[in-house]
């Protein structure tokens, strides 16, 4: 099976239209559903428990996946977690369990160095009773920023682990989340290098009215 998604953003304040997200995917290869393929701009979190895609609360911005790049979005290749960013990952489920495993330039289609970003989620998740669609999952990413000098090219090697839930019982969804994060030069100082650690917790609590 074949698949195209694409979501297109609208920039009224600035006049401009881009396709936010937008990937191809190739489903149940081998006639296994442990074996499907996604190539395009995709989130690198898409199957963490707490993904912030498509989010329950629309106005809710989880800047924790969002806002926090790699060396402080001064590199050449910063990346935040949750972003869209050029990817390929391999992915599947049998009964309660998800997996996923994925490679990426980085923020653009054309790598400013060579260096790749690795992520993977593992994840189990209720298919029925009355906690349906509740999961546990834990993710993580290794990745590689760069900015040149007139010396060569600094390098920050970093890294990010999450584990979270989201439990869903009747009309209650519940989600929280840890994020832990590692920059091994977080100013791309050609000498004196500076690691950064940053932690990052994350919970909601939602209820359908009607």
């Amino acid at each position: 099976n074949v698949s195209i998604f694409n979501e297109t953003e609208f920039n009224t304040a600035e006049g401009e239209v881009h396709s936010n997200w937008l990937d191809m995917g190739f489903h149940n290869l081998f006639g296994s559903s442990l074996f499907n393929l996604r190539v395009g701009k995709q989130s690198m979190m898409y199957w963490h428990a707490v993904s912030g895609r498509l989010r329950s609360i629309p106005n809710i911005k989880y800047r924790i996946a969002s806002d926090v790049k790699s060396s402080n979005g001064k590199g050449e290749d910063s990346v935040s977690m949750g972003g869209g960013v050029p990817a390929i990952s391999l992915y599947g489920y049998k009964d309660i369990f998800w997996y996923q495993a994925g490679i990426s330039n980085g923020a653009k289609l054309v790598d400013p160095n060579d260096g790749k970003n690795f992520f993977g989620t593992l994840k189990l998740e209720a298919k029925e009773g009355q906690f349906e669609g509740s999961s546990i999952s834990v993710w993580g990413m290794r990745g590689i920023d760069t900015t040149d000098s007139k010396e060569a090219q600094i390098e920050n090697e970093f890294w990010r682990v999450s584990p979270a839930a989201n439990i869903r019982y009747g009309k209650w969804d519940i989600m929280g989340g840890y994020w832990y994060g590692n920059d091994d030069n977080f100013s791309l100082e050609p000498i004196a290098l500076e690691e950064i650690i940053f932690h990052g917790v994350l919970f909601q609590i939602n209820y359908m009215i009607n």
